[in-house]
C-alpha cells in the first residue's frame, strides 16, 4: 500500500507542479522569481494525514526555469525544467542519476476534457493582495495515469483547485485529486504556499538548463 501511495502522491504533485509552470508563464508579468513551499494532505477510510513534500523555485523572464525537490517515504526526486531559444529542456534526478523526462512535448502534458473556472474573490498572502480564483474540471493525465496503472493505482478523473493570483504571481495553490488504491477511495490535496518572491536569477536559470541539457545527452 505505501508504494502505491508514493506514485499516487508523486503523480499527483507532478500534475500540480506542470500546472503551476504553465499557469506562471501564461500570465507572464515582469521577470521575478518566487519560492514554494510543498506539502500534501492524504485522506483515506483510515484518516488524515498532512506531510511536507519539498519545495520549488519558479523563474519566469527572457528564459523560464523551474526546479523542484520532491521527497516521500525516504526517496527524493529533483525536477528541472528551463528553457532556451524557444526550446524546453526538462531532466528528472534521483539517486545521483538524471533522466530526459520522457512525458516532455512541445504542448502541455497535461490537458482537460473539461475545466470550469470562477473568481470566489479577494486573497492575501506575503502582504499582497489579489484574486481568488476557483476551478474543478476532468484532467486527461496521460503518461501519469499509464505510470499509476502500471502500480496498481487507478485515477479518477477529477480535480478541484482553488488559486490566489497577484498580478500575474500564483500566491498559493491548492489542488485535490481522488485516487483509487486498493479498492479504496485516496484524496490528495497538493498545497503551495509562495514563501518568497523576488527578482529573476539569471543564474539560477543557467544552471538549471544545464542540468536539463546534460541529461538530454543520456
Amino acid at each position: 500500500m505505501a508504494s502505491k501511495l508514493l506514485v499516487a502522491g508523486l503523480a499527483a504533485a507532478a500534475l500540480v507542479l506542470v500546472l503551476l509552470v504553465a499557469l506562471q508563464q501564461y500570465l507572464s508579468p515582469q521577470p521575478y522569481e518566487v519560492n514554494y513551499s510543498i506539502s500534501y494532505i492524504f485522506t483515506t477510510p483510515s484518516g488524515r494525514q498532512a506531510l511536507d513534500l519539498g519545495w520549488m523555485v519558479v523563474g519566469v523572464g527572457p528564459q523560464n526555469y523551474s526546479v523542484a525537490v520532491l521527497r516521500f517515504g525516504g526517496v527524493e526526486i529533483q525536477l528541472y525544467d528551463a528553457t532556451e531559444g524557444g526550446k524546453s529542456y526538462e531532466a528528472i534526478c534521483a539517486m545521483g542519476r538524471c533522466i530526459a523526462n520522457p512525458s516532455r512535448s512541445v504542448e502541455l502534458p497535461v490537458d482537460f476534457k473539461s475545466v470550469a473556472v470562477s473568481t470566489a474573490g479577494v486573497c492575501r498572502h506575503l502582504g499582497r493582495e489579489g484574486a481568488l480564483m476557483k476551478a474543478s474540471g476532468v484532467p486527461e493525465l496521460g503518461l501519469l495515469a499509464e505510470v499509476a496503472k502500471a502500480h496498481g493505482v487507478s485515477l479518477n478523473a477529477t480535480a478541484d483547485a482553488e488559486v490566489c493570483e497577484s498580478k500575474g504571481v500564483v500566491l498559493w495553490l491548492r489542488a485535490g485529486y481522488t485516487f483509487r488504491v486498493g479498492g479504496r477511495d485516496v484524496k490528495i490535496e497538493i498545497v503551495m504556499n509562495a514563501t518568497r518572491l523576488g527578482p529573476y536569477n539569471a543564474t539560477r536559470h543557467r544552471e538549471a538548463l544545464q542540468k536539463a541539457k546534460s541529461a538530454q545527452q543520456r
